[in-house]
């Protein structure tokens, strides 16, 4: 059925598209006219239907795209703009690293003096020094040069928001570096109902039982089981949600200048993005907007990696599935997160 089609179905029975449901639709037919009767027996049904409808429609949430929210950047940057940009990267993680067991004592850089010998501070980092491994941290109220561990001073990138716990050392500072990262309490999100999910390119193979999700990257209309669609831009991270997991994807293409600066393989980027709470420490400027939607907020319980020339792999960090899509089909059961390759 082609967009034109759809539109003109639903039209005729009062109800207009928002655009952002017609891909959705499109991968999704079979379940045009169910959907239509549900919003004709709502007792208010809507006029416009966007994927916020649909989505409180299917109480079971199949696999509804839930996207990002990114804001392109303006033409015109103010200094503003990147101002708020920064305030609000600070302020969405300080709130992660105030509750820190590893941060104690935490004052603002206008505090420290000569007499405090061990304090914690949360900053932006506006610079790093290769000669003496040393970082200028700032906050709002100052700035301070920290020394720091090699290990240390090799993950950290500049605009990181980081904890650092320090130490005066003569007329120096040395700080150890604490990441806001994954509470260790977490409770890992499972399905209750037998469910799986399929992830791969050109799936054939299927379990024969249970609820099944499909996220194929070479064919959007299946009959395995419901379709995860994507968004039509591929380069940047993608949020989809099954019920109460929340599934998140992430391009070659982004972590590409990550896998120079770090020299480890994607799943270990992964990680140091889980641990930052960030999926962008370098901003990126096309999306550089009054806000940064990348502070990783809501865990993700599953991230994706499509990667097509590498063999399938997955591990775990703290309650999240890391899983590299390759030339394998992977399949994880939901009920347990249990994750089986080829």
């Amino acid at each position: 059925m082609e967009e034109k089609e759809i539109v003109v179905k639903f039209l005729t029975n009062g109800f207009q598209l928002h655009p952002n449901t017609l891909q959705w639709l499109k991968s999704n037919e079979k379940k045009i006219d169910e959907i239509i009767q549900k919003l004709k027996s709502l007792e208010n049904p809507p006029i416009i239907v966007d994927l916020k409808v649909l989505e409180t429609l299917f109480q079971e949430k199949q696999g509804l795209l839930k996207f990002v929210e990114l804001k392109k950047r303006k033409e015109k940057l103010k200094v503003d703009d990147v101002l708020k940009y920064y305030t609000s990267r600070y302020e969405k993680i300080k709130k992660m690293l105030l509750g820190k067991l590893e941060l104690p004592n935490i004052i603002s850089i206008n505090k420290i003096t000569p007499l405090l010998t061990t304090f914690s501070l949360i900053g932006i980092v506006r610079e790093k020094n290769d000669y003496d491994k040393s970082i200028v941290l700032e906050d709002p109220t100052g700035e301070v040069r920290i020394l720091l561990e090699e290990s240390d001073y090799n993950d950290v990138l500049e605009d990181d928001v980081i904890g650092v716990k320090c130490k005066r050392k003569g007329r120096e500072y040395v700080g150890k570096v604490v990441w806001p990262d994954i509470p260790l309490d977490r409770e890992v999100n499972k399905l209750w109902e037998e469910s799986y999910l399929l992830i791969g390119w050109g799936i054939k193979e299927y379990p024969t039982s249970g609820k099944i999700f499909v996220l194929d990257f070479e064919n959007q209309n299946h009959d395995l089981g419901t379709p995860l669609f994507l968004e039509s831009d591929k380069t940047v991270p993608q949020s989809l949600k099954i019920e109460n997991l929340n599934i998140l994807l992430i391009p070659l293409q982004w972590l590409e200048d990550y896998k120079k600066i770090w020299g480890v393989g994607y799943q270990e980027i992964v990680v140091k993005f889980l641990k930052r709470r960030h999926l962008s420490p370098k901003p990126p400027k096309p999306y550089l907007s009054n806000g940064d939607d990348f502070v990783i907020e809501e865990l993700p319980d599953i991230i994706i990696i499509p990667d097509k020339q590498q063999r399938s792999s997955y591990k775990n960090y703290k309650g999240t599935t890391i899983i590299v899509a390759g030339k394998e089909s992977v399949v994880v059961d939901l009920r347990n997160r249990e994750v089986k390759v080829g």
